[in-house]
């Protein structure tokens, strides 16, 4: 599944992501947004008590062959490196990265399963880690 590689001359899923999304049964969200330079961004954050706390922020580029990119900084992590994930699937409601040389995760994927539910995980090695979101209006 990670390493079928196609491009759709459709709208790619990033399009669909944009808005803010929460976590279902968590008081956590991610916020994605297209920049004015055809770029995306991402940002991953909690509220608790009325307090912003980011636990994420993300760049989503094109890299110099054309493939997108996945670039996480993760708050208190990778001594405050962001680490760049590159993409090897990609069509109208699915994307997955992958860093074959990073620790944990090595697989970042999404899954928009409608317009309202969006499913992600994280994987590496025999470890994986499930995210289910649900659109904000």
């Amino acid at each position: 599944m990670f390493f079928a590689c196609s491009e759709s001359a459709h709208q790619p899923v990033f399009e669909k992501l944009i808005g803010v999304w929460q976590i279902e049964g968590e008081n956590e969200f991610e916020k994605w947004t297209k920049n004015n330079d055809g770029t995306f961004s991402s940002a991953m954050f909690k509220v608790k008590d009325g307090d912003t706390t980011y636990i994420e922020t993300v760049k989503i580029y094109k890299n110099e062959k054309s493939k997108w990119v996945f670039e996480p900084l993760v708050s208190g992590q990778n001594a405050g490196k962001s680490v760049a994930f590159t993409e090897v699937l990609l069509n109208e409601t699915q994307v997955s990265f992958e860093n074959q040389q990073h620790d944990f995760p090595k697989y970042i994927h999404y899954s928009l399963i409608s317009p309202v539910k969006l499913e992600a995980f994280i994987a590496g090695g025999s470890d994986t880690v499930r995210f289910n979101f649900k659109r904000l209006p």
